[in-house]
């Protein structure tokens, strides 16, 4: 309660019984209103978004509360500011007789722009049977980033900030011509670009193998449904292992030296009448030659398996696999991490096999392609890469939350 000098000093004249009762509302006080401000998000904020800002005060009660100097919205239009960092000013004020006022400051990042997508001009051409690295480059980190090609999701993985790679297997049997592969990123604010870039995939002369004449045993297990279903679930698994980091170093090493039988992609006819292109490489010779791992990679598959015999699979990371085939022993076992130039087994004729020969394989999500290309090659080299900017696209706000992330 002040005294009688400090009341009169304040109200000039009014007599104590009146002070009194204005002590008991509360207009006296010098206590200046709470602000309560919300805990933002750790991303940029855009489009509308509703205020959960707000401010008490006990007493004598809050007359108004202001953001940067105009009247609170529920909802506050983040278009109204450019992108960027801004500190916003909070006012609140009561009804004292000498008014209370409190500010506060809040400081924001608004992004309401779709990111800028640009893409290497490698990344436009393919061949059937070949890999073409699909590198993406945005202007700002993403929350998400799908790519769509050859009626498949393709995974993108970072490479270096901004920089993405998805790597695309290009079926043997692809049509030729132009095919479109769908981008949609996603920045940490929710906003959304989507476009579409075209992939010429040209055709590749895969030469005719003539016919492969299979014994009694062979025909036979060629009719074991359920063992080559097993076979290719297990194949499958492997090839489609989701390991992020990129497991091998620069270019991929010959695995066995000795003739190339056959190349990939020769188109076959077997003596049950059954015709199929022959999906991998294979090199001939003697058998025990060790075989070793075209690149770094971990131990997927390394035992017997239904038509392949004794079979290695290494996942190399980022959708990459190769399989090492018809192999008479095996060096390494399930889980192992092998380094390029490691002995994983020996040259064999196990399983459907007509003479001694390494079945070399390589397969991209599960699509497979031509190994022979990443001999003394890195499979997915970008430092040389030139990038142009894609169509704009559609871009749009998207959620407000977003996605779960970089996909």
């Amino acid at each position: 309660m002040p005294s009688a000098r400090h009341v009169l000093l304040l109200v000039g004249g009014f007599c104590l019984g009146g002070i009194g009762g204005l002590a008991g509302t509360g207009r006296l006080d010098r206590t200046p209103p709470q602000i309560h401000l919300p805990e933002l998000p750790d991303h940029p904020l855009r489009g509308s978004v509703p205020l959960q800002i707000s401010a008490t005060d006990a007493q004598p009660g809050l007359v108004g509360l202001t953001l940067d100097g105009a009247a609170l919205p529920e909802v506050w239009d983040t278009t109204a500011l450019p992108d960027g960092e801004h500190v916003l000013e909070i006012t609140a004020w009561d009804s004292a007789l000498m008014t209370n006022r409190a500010t506060a400051a809040l400081t924001i990042s608004i992004d309401n722009t779709p990111p800028g997508l640009e893409i290497a001009q490698r990344s436009l051409s393919g061949q059937q049977g070949g890999v073409t690295p699909l590198l993406i480059r945005a202007d700002e980190p993403l929350a998400g980033l799908r790519i769509a090609a050859l009626e498949q999701d393709r995974t993108p993985y970072l490479l270096e900030e901004g920089l993405y790679r998805a790597l695309i297997g290009i079926p043997v049997e692809q049509a030729v011509g132009p095919a479109a592969v769908t981008i949609t990123a996603t920045d940490p604010a929710g906003n959304v670009r989507e476009t579409t870039a075209e992939l010429a995939v040209a055709e590749t002369s895969f030469p005719p193998g003539g016919t492969i004449r299979l014994s009694k045993a062979q025909a036979s297990a060629r009719k074991d449904r359920a063992a080559i279903d097993a076979m290719n679930a297990a194949r499958v698994e492997a090839y489609r292992h989701v390991e992020p980091a990129q497991l091998w170093e620069g270019p991929f090493v010959r695995p066995i030296d000795g003739r190339r039988s056959s190349p990939f992609g020769r188109y076959r006819t077997y003596s049950d009448g059954r015709r199929s292109f022959h999906l991998g490489m294979d090199i001939a010779g003697a058998v025990g030659t060790p075989v070793v791992a075209a690149g770094g990679g971990e131990v997927m598959v390394a035992g017997w398996q239904h038509l392949f015999g004794n079979v290695v699979i290494l996942h190399h990371g980022q959708g990459m696999a190769t399989s090492y085939n018809h192999l008479s022993a095996l060096s390494v076992a399930v889980g192992d991490r092998v380094k390029a130039g490691q002995v994983v087994g020996e040259r064999g004729s196990t399983g459907q096999s007509t003479g001694p020969h390494l079945h070399w394989g390589m397969e991209i999500d599960a699509v497979a392609v031509d190994p022979e290309p990443f001999i003394g090659t890195d499979p997915g080299a970008w430092e040389d890469a030139v990038f142009v900017p894609l169509a704009d696209g559609t871009g749009s706000s998207g959620s407000l939350a977003p996605p779960e992330g970089p996909g």
